[in-house]
């Protein structure tokens, strides 16, 4: 509905009639109901997520196809005011900031709950991303698909366009640069002494470890939430040496102040010291279950939930992150010129005693959650040579994650969401690049899904 438009020019739209409205150039409000007397303004409702096609009639007008599947359900999922909006004509500020002609897909605020597909029910319908799918992705805006939260989005534009004030090394870690960083929003008030405790600094790392930026996004698609936001950004700062300016992209990731490291400079990537064994018994605890029988915050359990370890070994395996649960490559056949064979740390596979799980991170704020890092992973591993080792001991997934990983929608959604990262969409060569990626992720998610099967493993409800 245009603003300030009377209910006169609302046009009913019932069962799967198409309805075509000629509309200024403005922002739209799409609402539904059974007549134009009972339309309010808080019970919209799209199981099918409307595709607008706008095709130019004259200057200021635009003619809008606006296609759904749609029904009214009164007691669920009710939008807030100014949600589920389509943009009309060209907009500079949008995400998708393609021409005209261009089909794009409209964003609503729904419940991740809303991902779920059955046979009976279909909350949220996928629209098939086309290769006519607009290449050009502008700068971030606040029009945010439902998965990231507001505080996601402004980390995001943090990172991807605030001022480097100065940068810094950080020990045993040469192919990282932590940066400080200076919004816009507050230039010439910056202190480079304290930015990194007031949560304004970033971790630039290697255009490899690009992945990153997929991880970040599969995350919050999945409904975990663990990682910290990233972007891909080419840098061209005079403080950063040539090869950080020289045209790659590469990921810069948000450095949380609040991490828990622990003392010691040669362990200082965990929050807790945990070996193999260790972790293999705490799982049998179930800590901070209510079926446990142990004190979640006393040994052997660390404070950490049970279901935490659930959510991580299935993002790991889907990357196929080994360094963290499996550093020493004991769980596949690793290649001769991997890391864990020339530091031949492979060699200690024969006594457990012997490995230590890394990149246990927590905090301090918040100690029962862990948090990813370094979530690069290997999207071109073999499909025959997958780590299920990471798998060990878990007795139970993450619902909600596992039926997005079952539904029809999940290669679209993780689709839509790296859009949001331009120059990562670049980097990978466009659509087809990324959709190679995507692919990947998925096939190894019906991988784990049979895996789910065969075990006869539970899905944990969302906490």
């Amino acid at each position: 509905m245009p603003t300030g438009a009377k209910p006169t020019h609302f046009i009913p739209a019932r069962e799967r009639n198409k309805v075509e409205q000629r509309l200024s150039k403005t922002r739209v409000t799409v609402f539904f109901g059974k007549n134009a007397e009972n339309i309010k303004q808080r019970i919209g409702f799209l199981p099918k997520l409307a595709r607008v096609k706008n095709m130019p009639l004259e200057k200021s007008l635009y003619k809008s196809l606006v296609l759904t599947n749609y029904s009214i359900k009164p007691k669920k999922y009710r939008f807030p005011p100014g949600k589920g909006q389509v943009l009309q004509g060209k907009n500079p500020n949008s995400v998708l900031n393609g021409n005209n002609t261009h089909e794009h897909l409209s964003l609503f605020d729904f419940s991740q709950e809303t991902f779920i597909k059955s046979k009976k029910t279909f909350i949220l319908e996928c629209t098939e991303l086309k290769e006519n799918l607009s290449r050009k992705i502008n700068e971030l805006t606040e029009e945010r698909p439902p998965w990231f939260t507001l505080d996601d989005v402004k980390k995001m534009k943090f990172l991807s366009e605030s001022k480097i004030l100065a940068k810094s090394r950080i020990p045993a870690h040469g192919q990282v640069l932590r940066v400080s960083l200076c919004p816009s929003s507050l230039a010439g008030t910056c202190h480079k002494e304290r930015d990194c405790l007031a949560g304004l600094c970033g971790l630039i790392k290697r255009p490899t470890d690009l992945y990153e930026v997929l991880a970040f996004h599969l995350d919050r698609v999945l409904g975990l939430n663990r990682s910290l936001p990233v972007v891909a950004r080419k840098f061209s700062s005079d403080l950063l040496p040539y090869k950080y300016t020289n045209g790659d992209a590469r990921p810069i990731i948000w450095w949380d102040p609040d991490i828990k490291h622990l003392n010691d400079t040669d362990n200082d990537q965990n929050s807790h010291a945990l070996g193999w064994i260790q972790y293999q018994q705490m799982l049998k605890y179930r800590c901070g279950m209510s079926n446990s029988i142990v004190n979640c915050n006393r040994p052997p359990c660390l404070g950490i939930k049970h279901t935490e370890w659930a959510k991580l070994t299935l993002f790991d395996f889907l990357l196929q992150v080994q360094d963290r649960l499996d550093r020493y490559c004991c769980g596949f056949n690793p290649d001769p010129s991997e890391p864990c064979v020339e530091e031949l740390l492979h060699d200690k596979c024969h006594n457990p005693k012997e490995l230590v799980l890394v990149h246990i991170l927590v905090r301090q704020s918040d100690p029962s959650h862990l948090v990813y890092i370094d979530n690069a992973g290997r999207p071109h591993h073999s499909e025959d040579n997958l780590n299920f080792r990471l798998l060990q001991g878990i007795d139970g997934f993450p619902g909600l994650a596992v039926r997005v990983l079952k539904s029809d929608c999940f290669q679209n959604l993780l689709l839509k969401s790296l859009q949001f990262d331009h120059v990562f969409w670049e980097s990978q060569g466009g659509f087809e690049g990324v959709k190679k990626l995507v692919e990947t992720i998925n096939r190894r998610g019906k991988i784990l899904l049979k895996y789910i099967e065969d075990h006869s493993l539970p899905l944990i409800p969302s906490v």
